[in-house]
């Protein structure tokens, strides 16, 4: 009776298996006695398929919705969290960067004060985030927590740098993880907290703003999505529900330009 679903349910709840290869050979060590107990076949697949299945796995597992009103109190909770840490200028101002624009976290690792900021001559920070060839307005609050971490006068251009006494080098990705992981501390028993990951954060942000009526090419503009990937953030279904939400005048909008015709 077990399927493959137990074997990914497995992985993801009891385990702490994350890259490909490890997977690969925790399906390998199963995989022929599987086979030989089951006459229906399901773990007769490739590792590709293994992999590509227990993908689809994790991001309905982690596809939730961060950003809202109703969960204001507790993303403040989260800020004042990380306000409280050693890097603390650094873990909000990546905290709020993320909420702003839902960055990948290779993105953010690469950020640098020269290359994606402007400067005014008094020394303080633009208003605009230069990224993808774009400038992107900034919300006051992002500029102030990044001019509190510049005035920090960590030595590197990297804006999320390793350590204050490594700035040379980006923040890893596991540390960006950390960061974030560490939330979890705030209230352990909420789940709310373990669902704070830049990946639900992104995936949130769009949601969040296709529901105040910001338009999807906008959203897309500012969170440098692909076309092709828009399904990952956003469902058909998700997009019903939140156009039927919405009390605007029920008309086709092709109306106008049907009546210039006739």
């Amino acid at each position: 009776t077990i399927e493959l679903n137990d074997f990914y349910s497995y992985i993801k709840e009891k385990t702490k298996l994350g890259k490909e290869n490890t997977l690969k050979n925790a399906f390998f060590y199963i995989k022929n006695f599987m086979c030989c107990m089951s006459v229906k076949g399901i773990f007769e697949i490739s590792t590709k398929a293994m992999l590509d299945g227990f993908t689809k796995i994790l991001k309905q597992g982690e596809r939730r919705n961060v950003i809202d009103s109703d969960k204001l109190n507790r993303l403040k909770k989260a800020i004042q969290y990380l306000d409280t840490g050693k890097n603390k200028e650094r873990d909000v101002a990546m905290f709020l960067m993320e909420l702003s624009f839902g960055l990948e976290r290779r993105k953010l690792r690469f950020l640098k004060w020269k290359e994606n900021f402007g400067w005014n001559n008094d020394g303080s920070i633009k208003d605009k985030l230069k990224l993808e060839e774009k400038e992107l307005h900034m919300p006051k609050e992002l500029k102030k927590a990044l001019q509190r971490l510049r005035a920090l006068g960590v030595s590197g251009d990297y804006v999320f740098y390793r350590t204050r006494d490594n700035g040379e080098e980006p923040i890893r990705e596991d540390v960006i993880n950390d960061v974030f992981s560490k939330l979890t501390k705030i209230d352990p028993n909420d789940e709310y907290y373990k669902s704070l990951t830049p990946a639900n954060i992104r995936g949130s942000l769009v949601r969040y703003l296709l529901e105040r009526g910001e338009a999807l090419e906008k959203i897309i503009y500012l969170m440098n999505i692909e076309i092709w990937n828009l399904g990952n953030y956003i469902s058909l279904k998700d997009i019903n529900y939140i156009i039927g939400q919405r009390n605007e005048k029920e008309s086709h909008p092709m109306e106008e330009f049907l009546e210039k015709l006739i």
